[in-house]
């Protein structure tokens, strides 16, 4: 396939530059994964998927959506205050978050029937005031095409996230992954913010006026979308705490080792374009040039790549977890020849919901954040089923809900004549 002009090959570039340190950031965990698959048992990581999915679905909001502007103003002094803004509005809702893991931890834990859970729940608070500091950052160096730094900074996390898991799975610290998972994330907001100043961020011109112009000049995204963003964030994580809940713990244990394998490639490829893609069609939009032709080409690769790795999964699956991860995980392999065809409509469709994002066009994306989490939400109902079936009916809800999403990135750009 030909990449066409000048700058359609500078978007390939840096999506390139990002998935090169992408690639390298995730083969570190990748060369670790059969290690830390002895070390640490599906108990274990029943406690880590608990975790992490409890910090990646509320730590969407920890900054009100506003990092996601941070890419939109022409000045940049103006992107310099939304900076400003999405910290201090992580680290004020950290401290809120702090308040129900001490008061409720016992109920929270025994609701998902994990005791084990009771001591990394604090992390959770913590980790995801980093995250939403991490992303203004990284949403920053997006804005100046800084992809080289970003690239490092996913690298620094990585090996921060798994050395601290090495020494917690040989000092035999049950959990210890959420440590190493906390460790990564704190390294990453230090090297974030460096590569900030080295591309242009300015502390000094963060003033709380101009945050209060921006915030109120960017209302819907924290008025309109925290709240669909939430649900989403929710739908796309809840799947796991309904497993915990109707299955067992080594149920879960597997669930949540099988995701991890499958959301490698949505972190390489997906995510990466994503970003670069988000840049790129803002820069069009306030230069007023189309970006329908790029979109749709960068589309039809996700979608061939996608299909693929999904036919081969169906049939190589139980024997890829089986072999690299011991015979103990195999379960988890079957799993992933299932939910692979989901994933599959993820990747393909996700990179091209910053169309919603670039042209502010935040009520058309929050309808359909209400949409999947209605459907998600209906699983509840599913817990008779048996847990191949429920992962089915699982998979049956991605591809419908995905389907309506790129009908809805259509129209968008159809309306906006992009």
């Amino acid at each position: 396939m030909m990449l066409g002009s000048d700058k359609t090959r500078g978007f390939f570039k840096n999506s390139l530059i990002l998935m090169a340190g992408t690639a390298m950031a995730q083969l570190i965990p990748l060369l670790l994964s059969p290690i830390l698959s002895r070390l640490f048992s599906p108990a274990d990581l029943a406690v880590f998927g608990l975790y992490s999915n409890a910090v990646s679905m509320f730590a969407v909001v920890f900054t009100l959506r506003y990092e996601m502007t941070i890419v939109l103003p022409k000045e940049r002094r103006d992107a310099n205050n939304l900076v400003g803004l999405s910290v201090l509005i992580a680290i004020g809702l950290g401290i809120l978050f702090l308040i129900p893991c001490f008061f409720l931890n016992d109920w929270i834990c025994h609701q998902l029937k994990n005791k084990d859970f009771h001591t990394w729940l604090y992390l959770v608070p913590l980790s995801m005031t980093l995250v939403g500091i991490y992303q203004a950052f990284n949403y920053f160096l997006t804005r100046e095409k800084a992809f080289t730094g970003s690239a490092i900074n996913r690298i620094t996390q990585k090996v921060g996230e798994g050395s601290t898991n090495l020494a917690a799975g040989y000092s035999g610290i049950h959990g210890g992954l959420a440590l190493g998972d906390l460790t990564g994330r704190a390294a990453v907001v230090v090297m974030a913010y460096f590569q900030a100043l080295k591309a242009g961020f300015q502390f000094n011109e963060i003033h709380w006026k101009e945050m209060k112009v921006l915030a109120k000049r960017y209302w819907e995204f924290a008025v309109i979308g925290t709240g669909p963003a939430l649900l989403n964030s929710i739908s796309l994580n809840l799947p796991i705490f309904f497993i915990s809940s109707f299955f067992d713990g080594d149920s879960t244990g597997q669930f949540n080792w099988s995701r991890m394998f499958l959301a490698f490639p949505l972190s390489i490829i997906s995510a990466n374009i994503a970003q670069v893609l988000l840049q790129r069609i803002s820069e069009q939009r306030n230069a007023g040039k189309p970006v329908m032709k790029e979109i749709r080409k960068i589309f039809l690769m996700l979608i061939t790549a996608s299909v693929s790795l999904a036919i081969i999964l169906q049939f190589t699956a139980p024997w890829i977890f089986s072999t690299i991860f011991g015979a103990k995980w195999m379960i988890a392999g079957k799993y992933s020849a299932i939910l692979a065809i989901a994933f599959a409509a993820r990747f393909a469709v996700s990179p091209m919901n910053v169309v919603f994002t670039a042209f502010e066009k935040v009520r058309a994306f929050s309808l359909w954040q209400i949409f999947y989490a209605v459907l998600i939400a209906s699983m509840y109902f599913l817990r008779h089923l048996s847990m191949e079936q429920f992962l089915w009916a699982y998979t049956l809800i991605d591809l419908i809900s995905y389907s309506v999403c790129l009908l809805l990135v259509y129209r968008t750009l159809k309306e906006v004549k992009a």
